[in-house]
């Protein structure tokens, strides 16, 4: 006598002998048949009381759980693939990534082309010399996937901030079809939201761009554009005095604007430089001469 094989299975009925069956010798004979799925049968639910033993349940198909039921312990589950939007089940590993904090946070100290593994990360440039941070092609990803860029406060360098493909728009940011690229300056303690419509832009939003509020301040915009004041008070008369700005234009100023308070106010601009500059008085007597200068 031999043994017949075991395989763990569950098809739909059991057979039974025909009227005319003949009874033969062998695994495979008609008499075999019935005992046969019996047997895969006991297997299979042999395999799934070992699975309840071992702490866990195993679905296939269209098998349901029904009604309310509680686990001893926190199930495992697979976590979906990034952007997933199946109807499978999110796992807490998921959901931080899609929608609770930030999915990480790296720093680099060079220049660095980030990828889709960077969607809902924080990624902060502390460089030493100018850099470049090249944004994903935004068609690359899923729309309103974002990433923060910052640079960090004691960057030295400059950091460009480019993409693949497409073009950078968003609040403040001119030009039609948006720009290629925009430049955080050295120090100056920015950090931009970038969202990707999932074509061809990205949008700079959300951004603290680095200001001073300071009697001589500045702020810069997501384009890359410098707005700076200042004021250079009681200057006598026939005064030149020199006026460091409080950040240094990458490209130099394109504009300066100069006011003056005095009863016949009259200065001008001298040695226009991308951190300094002169201020004449030209009257006849003291006064207070307000400065604006754009540029990037």
């Amino acid at each position: 006598m031999g043994y017949l094989q075991e395989t763990p299975s569950w098809d739909e009925g059991v057979p039974y002998f025909a009227a005319d069956a003949i009874l033969t010798g062998g695994p495979d004979c008609p008499d075999n048949i019935p005992i046969q799925a019996l047997t895969n049968r006991t297997a299979y639910l042999k395999g799934l009381v070992e699975e309840v033993g071992a702490g866990s349940v195993r679905l296939a198909g269209d098998q349901r759980i029904e009604g309310r039921k509680e686990f001893a312990e926190s199930p495992a589950a697979p976590t979906p693939s990034q952007f997933d939007a199946g109807v499978s089940s999110a796992t807490t590993a998921f959901v931080q990534r899609a929608l609770g904090s930030r999915s990480g946070c790296v720093t680099y100290t060079a220049s660095r082309t980030l990828n889709a593994s960077h969607v809902g990360g924080y990624v902060r440039f502390n460089v030493t010399a100018p850099a470049t941070c090249v944004l994903p092609a935004p068609n690359s990803v899923p729309p309103g996937s974002s990433i923060i860029v910052q640079q960090a406060v004691s960057s030295a360098g400059a950091l460009t901030i480019a993409t693949a493909s497409g073009a950078i728009g968003g609040p403040g940011v001119n030009g039609a079809g948006g720009i290629a690229s925009l430049v955080m300056q050295a120090a100056l303690v920015a950090q931009i939201e970038f969202v990707s419509d999932g074509e061809s832009s990205w949008f700079a939003c959300n951004g603290s761009y680095g200001a001073s509020m300071a009697s001589s301040g500045y702020q810069r915009l997501p384009s890359g554009l410098i707005i700076q004041w200042g004021i250079a008070a009681a200057m006598s008369a026939n005064e030149t005095r020199a006026v460091t700005l409080p950040v240094s234009f990458p490209s130099g100023a394109k504009s300066v604007v100069l006011t003056a308070d005095g009863a016949t106010p009259s200065v001008r601009i001298a040695a226009l430089g991308t951190s300094t500059f002169q201020i004449q008085n030209l009257g006849t007597a003291a006064q207070n001469a307000y400065w604006q200068a754009i540029g990037y």
